[in-house]
């Protein structure tokens, strides 16, 4: 699911699970995986295939009831509270669509940067009838934007590359041939800072939103059903 290699004290993880790259149980696992190993090097580069970075949460589990609604959404959100918190810099290089749970993956990054194209980013789960739990308003809320908050959330407005740069779901917009590299560009600088700096300036910045998050989660979740379930 992840091929995992190094290039100049960069860890490049990327996700090919040859579909969507969605979030299930075993990519998470495997990411987790991967990225402790990835805290040897300096910095960190995450990127899917051509057209796909990530689908978001593994829809076909969630739908199987609300048991396991509840249980995807509980885990990804500790999974997205430990991203946010990864004490190495993260730049995630989002090579094509980004929906729901991948669009949620590219606000834990230190920067993000997107291929331009006929992609889509944002989060859409009110159009399939799921409802935005507490954890991901809060982390939309933390990273948009303000302008875009509504139309991101109760729009479900699904961004292309450049709108989704102005909403705040990247930070910048590449051609494809430049993706990777500019993102190896941009994580090699960041790996050059003190590592225990960074990692603690990171923590100041993001603990506390880690930690509301994960408190909340067990109260939202309590009454917490997909329509469509």
């Amino acid at each position: 699911m992840i091929n995992y290699s190094v290039q100049d004290d960069v860890a490049i993880l990327m996700l090919d699970d040859g579909k969507a790259n969605a979030l299930s149980h075993d990519m998470m696992d495997e990411l987790a995986r991967k990225l402790d190993e990835a805290s040897s090097q300096r910095s960190v580069v995450i990127a899917g295939r051509p057209g796909k970075f990530c689908a978001g949460f593994d829809l076909k589990y969630m739908m199987q009831g609300k048991e396991q609604a509840v249980e995807m959404v509980s885990r990804g959100c500790g999974f997205m509270a430990d991203l946010m918190l990864y004490p190495r810099p993260i730049v995630m290089a989002c090579t094509g669509h980004a929906r729901a749970g991948g669009a949620l993956m590219l606000l834990c990054a230190d920067h993000r940067i997107g291929v331009g194209g006929p992609f889509g980013i944002g989060m859409n789960e009110l159009e399939i009838g799921i409802p935005l739990p507490t954890f991901a308003l809060e982390m939309l809320r933390f990273r948009l934007d303000p302008r875009q908050l509504a139309a991101a959330t109760l729009g479900a407005t699904i961004y292309d590359p450049e709108a989704a740069q102005t909403a705040g779901f990247l930070d910048e917009v590449v051609t494809p041939d430049a993706l990777v590299p500019r993102a190896l560009e941009v994580a090699a600088k960041l790996g050059r800072y003190n590592a225990a700096s960074y990692a603690k300036s990171k923590e100041l910045m993001r603990k506390p939103l880690a930690d509301a998050i994960r408190g909340t989660v067990e109260t939202d979740l309590k009454d917490w059903v997909p329509g469509a379930l």
